[in-house]
Parts: C-alpha cells; structure tokens; sequence
C-alpha cells in the first residue's frame, strides 16, 4: 500500500512546494485513492476497510513518523476505533487551502465501493451544519444593537439634549468601532478553525450518511465531524486546525446511524 504522511508535517510541506495548480498532489498527501489502490482492497468487508484504511494504516505511519501516543488531556495525534472495533476516529489536519484530509474519508469509501465492491455510490444525506460559520457575530446586528445601546444611554442621561445630530455621530462612532472589533475577532475565530477549508469540504460532500449499492446487497457508511480543536497559533504553519471525522459502516439491520443535524438520527437506508 501507498504510505500516507499525514500531519502538520505533511500539510506544511505540501504548502512549501505547491502555490498554484498543485491540487492533485495535495489530494494524493492527504490520502486520497485512484482506482488501482482502491483495487487492492477489494476482498474486505466495508467494516475491514474502514478499519484497515483509517486506524490500522494510519497507525502504522503515525508510529513510523514517532507521533506520540494518544493524550486524552491534548489534542489527538493518532486515530481510535471503538471497543467493538467498528467505529473509528480519524484525525484529520487542513487549513484554508489544503483541507483534503476532510474530504479524504468519503473519497476513500466512494473509490472502494466503485473500484473494490464495482458498486454504486451516493449521497443518502448530507451534512450541511456549519459550526464554525455560526460561531461567527452578525456584524450588521452587532452595530445595530452598539447604536441603538448608546442612543439610549444618552436619553436617559439627557446628554446632549436637543442636538440629536450629535447623539446620532457619537453612536455612529461607537457602532463602528464596535463593529470593527466584531470582525476581526470574526477574522481570529475563521483563521483559528480554517473556515474555508471546512466549508470547501462541506461543498465537496465531505460529510453525510452514504450507500453502496453492490446489486444484490448494500451498505452504508456515516462520515460525520466530531470534535473541533483550533489552531492556537494561526500565524505558525505547524500549527493547523484539527478535527476528529467519525467513520461508522452499517447495515440496514443495525443500529440507526449519527445524526447528520445534531438532531434525531436518520432512518437507515433500505
């Protein structure tokens, strides 16, 4: 199999050597397949090659590269598998420009099913949430509600009575300064989480809950994002945004897989 560098060794050394019109040598950094490796995977079960491809393999890389152990009090270095082994944790490292290593599970499962299972392959339900964009203050709403807070403190000061002009200017000013403030700390948080990189992952059908439909039987698979770890220093290219991707096979009989909304789960496809 084609060793995978994965990491913010990996993504920083993409960075140095691709500027422009490197974006299949990006995806091939971050793990993704052509139909030839997919092949070579095809006498596995959905849940063998989940677990070999996104626990075993990368294991083996991590502990070649001597990425420490897992730390439950940091950030994950290394991918986990549930106790009955069908379950797995991945870690994935992006930014806003190399961010294939979210994608990576569902392009993954997708050439499996197509190349490996000769299946067909689609979206049952996407995953269209957006925390990041969420956490993100509503600049017109922040300087809207700084006005209206300063021309009310005036009033009820009598400041400057009878010069509304003036009262105006002064909570103009202040709601501008105010809104400022709000965007760049909007700036930090998208800078810190890679917000474009997720929400590029989003466009491409990152996430969601997948079928294969192999003919005369089927399986699905869950891609969801877990947990967010931002980067604490977005200046250092060593320091990328983390997310924990949850990578769940099942079948029509198993249990009802992760919800896609944070809500009820979604029904299993037939």
């Amino acid at each position: 199999m084609k060793p995978i560098l994965t990491g913010r060794l990996a993504l920083t050394a993409l960075l140095a050597f691709c500027v422009t019109g490197c974006a299949s040598t990006l995806r091939s950094w971050a793990g993704h397949m052509d139909p030839d490796q997919a092949a070579k995977y095809a006498s596995m079960s959905p849940e063998q090659f989940v677990k070999t491809r996104f626990y075993t393999e990368d294991l083996g890389v991590l502990s070649k590269l001597g990425v420490a152990s897992r730390d439950p009090n940091k950030r994950p270095t290394q991918p986990a598998i549930s106790a009955d082994g069908r379950m797995v944790l991945s870690v994935a490292y992006y930014n806003d420009v190399n961010y294939h290593q979210l994608t990576r599970p569902r392009q993954n499962l997708q050439l499996y099913c197509e190349a490996a299972r000769h299946g067909q392959w689609q979206a049952v339900r996407t995953y269209e949430e957006n925390p990041i964009a969420a956490a993100q203050l509503d600049l017109g709403a922040v300087y809207t509600e700084a006005e209206i807070l300063v021309l009310d403190d005036l009033k009820r000061r009598e400041a400057y009575l009878g010069y509304e002009p003036v009262q105006a200017q002064m909570a103009a000013n202040v709601a501008a300064a105010t809104t400022r403030d709000a965007a760049a700390l909007n700036a930090q948080v998208a800078s810190a989480y890679g917000a474009k990189g997720f929400r590029y992952a989003i466009d491409e059908g990152a996430f969601g809950v997948f079928r294969c439909d192999e003919g005369t039987s089927s399986w699905s698979v869950s891609v969801l994002p877990d947990q967010f770890f931002p980067s604490e220093d977005p200046s250092n290219q060593l320091d990328t945004p983390t997310i924990l991707l949850v990578i769940k096979p099942f079948r029509a009989e198993d249990p009802r897989p992760p919800a896609v909304d944070g809500t009820s789960p979604p029904n299993p496809p037939q």
